[in-house]
């Protein structure tokens, strides 16, 4: 999918429901109260010939059904994993490419900062924070572009602006936690990284 279509698409589901601020806050439903870390099961889904796991924070709740290879909501807030392409290029073209599309399709758009070089799993990665209009509410988005085996992946995290500071140490927490792990087929007694264990037909 082209970064301008993928752009479009996450928007789209970001707003599933949102209306108004008001509204941002009723339009996901809230975790279990007291829930904790520990009973949050790590979690992975297959994206290509990678497989994305993350053990998240309390309180991240997985959509069902998520058409996208990784996404979770706390609250208001949204987390989501997905593969891009930006035709190959090297991550300071990516994120050059990416604030075109955001200046194009955001209004009132605000970078916090020149984009950061950080790293995600030991990979060189660029994070671009800003804030924006969306239909009327005030939101703030984390992007995060790394390549993982040969593909570019973009880690997005969204938020009204009034609250998305309030989940900083999730995020921190979520991105030093993930891991992009080769999907390649385990010999046989091997183990595999599609279902973390010495599968039967591995044996």
């Amino acid at each position: 999918m082209r970064p301008g279509r993928t752009f479009l698409f996450l928007l789209a589901v970001l707003l599933a429901g949102c209306g108004s601020p008001a509204a941002v806050k009723e339009a996901e439903t809230l975790p279990p109260e007291g829930m904790a870390a520990a009973e949050v099961t790590a979690a992975g889904r297959e994206a290509g010939t990678t497989v994305v796991t993350i053990t998240p924070p309390a309180g991240w709740q997985p959509v069902e059904g998520s058409v996208l290879d990784v996404q979770y909501l706390k609250g208001t807030a949204s987390f989501m994993v997905k593969a891009e392409d930006f035709g190959g290029a090297d991550l300071e073209d990516v994120v050059r490419q990416a604030e075109d599309i955001f200046r194009k399709n955001f209004a009132d758009l605000q970078m916090e900062s020149e984009p950061e070089a950080v790293t995600i799993d030991g990979k060189d990665a660029r994070q671009l924070i800003f804030t924006c209009r969306v239909s009327s509410i005030d939101m703030k988005y984390m992007y995060v572009y790394l390549y993982a085996a040969d593909a570019l992946y973009v880690i997005t995290f969204a938020d009204a602006a009034s609250t998305f500071d309030d989940l900083a140490g999730d995020y921190r927490q979520i991105l030093e936690t993930i891991r992009f792990v080769s999907a390649s087929p385990a010999g046989p007694g091997g183990f595999s990284p599609l279902c973390g264990s010495r599968c039967a037909e591995c044996r």
